[in-house]
Order: structure tokens, then sequence, then C-alpha cells
């Protein structure tokens, strides 16, 4: 199913299997972090298979600002921020922080720069570490990044706090 939320003030498409959001329930949560373009719908088969498989709920959350109309991208001009990389950040990390009940374990998957984000959410949150079962992160992007940053940008590196 499809459900628009708004995480870290963005309007926000979520592609759900189960309920992910229940507060009444124990089970676990399958969260997926897609790369670039961040657009979920590229991953609604893969979520689709995860669920039919595990019987798990699942989750999969876009970036901010990606897939949005260009009249709500108009209308958040002037809120670039919310957009930048400590705004993807915040925006993932109120998604299973405000959404996702606390009772609920989760099994987290980034694919390329959701991997990076991942990782760095999980450095900075230990009460999300806590709860999280499971870390699957797919592509070289981690392997690779600071390489990247430094040949392609001209960028080294940075630490981000969030």
């Amino acid at each position: 199913m499809d459900v628009y939320e708004t995480l870290n003030n963005v309007p926000t498409q979520l592609i759900a299997w189960g309920d992910p959001f229940a507060n009444n329930s124990d089970s676990d949560v399958i969260v997926i972090i897609p790369g670039c373009p961040g657009i979920p719908e590229f991953y609604r088969e893969f979520g689709a298979e995860l669920y039919e498989n595990t019987k798990l709920s699942v989750c999969i959350v876009g970036h901010a600002g990606h897939g949005l109309p260009s009249k709500q991208l108009m209308y958040m001009e002037n809120k670039k921020h919310l957009f930048n990389v400590r705004g993807q950040l915040c925006h993932k990390l109120d998604l299973l922080t405000n959404f996702i009940s606390h009772r609920r374990k989760l099994h987290l998957i980034g694919h390329s720069s959701g991997s990076w984000l991942l990782v760095e959410l999980l450095d900075r949150n230990k009460q999300l570490t806590k709860r999280t079962v499971s870390v699957n992160l797919l592509f070289p992007t981690l392997q690779k990044i600071a390489e990247t940053l430094k040949k392609i940008i001209g960028l080294q590196p940075v630490t981000l706090k969030i």
C-alpha cells in the first residue's frame, strides 16, 4: 500500500506491506532506504518479495524531495536545508523514531547512498542501534565513498552531527 506521511516537514511517499506503523505490535519491521534517485517505486518488487518470503512488515522510504511533484518542490524552495545530507538523515530518523513503534525491532536495508545514511544514523543514535536486529548494506558506496568524493567532486568526507 502507498502511504503519504510528512517526515521532517517533507511530504513523503512510503510503500508498505503488512502494517509497519502499528503501535500495538511487537513484530519486526524491515525498512528499506534506497540509493539515488531515492524514489521508493524502484524497490516495489523487492519489498513485495521480502514481505512474501518473511511475512514481516516492510516499509520503503524515499529521499526527502525525490519524487515530489514540481508544485510541492516550488513550495519548499525556501526550505533547502530539509533536502541536504543532514536533512536526509533527519528525514529517515523521523520515520524510524516517530512512525515505527519503539517496541518493534528493525531490519534495515540500505542501497548505495542509503547504505551510507544507515551507517551514519546508527553511529549517531544509540537507541536506534539497540532496536536494530540486522543491517544489510547493498552495493559498494561505503567501500568507495572517500575515493569518490575526492576524485569526482574534490571534497573530503565530513562527519555530520545530527
